[in-house]
């Protein structure tokens, strides 16, 4: 036999319960919900394109990305990151393609040039990134640059000259180089008087360049005449292009 007390207390209990119970379903719904979710958008696909040296499985690796991760939780930040790890690669493009498609574009450095500066040998990109320190005795397959004031050196990243605009024009002269395949022709290029660029050849023919506008015409000049002096068998001497619209050559 229940008192009046008691049975105002289990009617008190009762609406409690159905609140606690609301709540109950409502949390299930919302786990379930989460489950469905993370289930959906998983990665089932890496895109990687740029590459032609380094397989898309090595740049998914540096990037600590696998199938199955949780497409909400990759991070482009941090999987740049892993990828510039490797001083040869750049991140130049990132998407995730909801369901399930993460895709990366890089871009593959290729050495250009080896920055002679005091001793200290930087092996570049076109865009005048460190790749990487080459020891003295290392072969140098690619133009040597002197005459750069370097002011900081870091793996992965461009070179920064103490002389304002020294780098710049120095990327200029290497694209217009390497634009019309003349690296061939010469095996130094000095940048250390900006007013006064100039190559050294392998016929030891100095070429003066003169400052950095142009320069595309002032290698087709150079390009003619030197090729000329070559068959001739000149060997030492100047040849000046400067001027952008001739050449003029003299012995020493």
């Amino acid at each position: 036999m229940s008192t009046v007390g008691e049975a105002m207390a289990r009617g008190n209990a009762k609406p409690r319960y159905n609140k606690v119970r609301r709540w109950g379903i409502v949390l299930v719904l919302i786990v379930a919900a989460a489950c469905i979710v993370k289930s959906r958008y998983v990665v089932r696909n890496i895109e990687v394109s740029g590459n032609t040296v380094n397989s898309a499985e090595r740049i998914a690796e540096l990037a600590g990305l696998k199938l199955g991760d949780d497409m909400l939780r990759v991070d482009e930040r941090a999987l740049s990151r892993g990828i510039e790890r490797d001083p040869y690669l750049q991140v130049v493009g990132f998407e995730k393609r909801y369901p399930g498609t993460v895709a990366i574009e890089v871009r593959e450095s290729v050495p250009r040039a080896v920055v002679d500066s005091l001793g200290v040998y930087l092996l570049i990109d076109g865009q005048c990134r460190l790749l990487r320190f080459l020891s003295e005795n290392e072969p140098r397959d690619v133009i040597v640059v002197t005459g750069v004031e370097i002011a900081r050196q870091t793996e992965g990243a461009r070179i920064e000259s103490k002389i304002a605009g020294q780098t710049a024009d120095l990327e200029l002269l290497l694209e217009a180089a390497y634009e019309r395949n003349l690296t061939s022709l010469f095996v130094e290029l000095n940048v250390g008087n900006l007013d006064n660029l100039y190559l050294m050849t392998p016929a030891g023919i100095q070429v003066i360049l003169g400052d950095s506008e142009q320069l595309t015409r002032k290698l087709i000049i150079f390009e003619s005449i030197y090729t000329q002096l070559v068959a001739e068998g000149v060997r030492g001497g100047i040849l000046d292009v400067s001027s952008g619209r001739s050449g003029s050559y003299r012995p020493r």
